[in-house]
């Protein structure tokens, strides 16, 4: 049961440094995988209800100082 389970940690990471080298992603600040249908299905299925320009503008939260 392990070797498959190898086999399959194996096919994955060959998996991904094709993707990442043939479109040539970086894994630590793109997404990978936006080329896939299901990619875009979740993001279609996840876009916010309210557009970002007329959400309110988040206030820093007030930090009391020292003296």
């Amino acid at each position: 049961m392990s070797a498959v389970a190898l086999a399959a940690n194996i096919a994955v990471v060959v998996f991904q440094t094709y993707t990442i080298v043939k479109r040539r992603r970086n894994p630590l600040i793109d997404e990978l995988f936006t080329h896939l249908p299901a990619y875009r299905t979740v993001l279609e299925a996840n876009k916010p209800l309210v557009p970002a320009a007329a959400a309110p503008a988040a206030h820093p939260r007030a930090t009391a100082t020292a003296k």
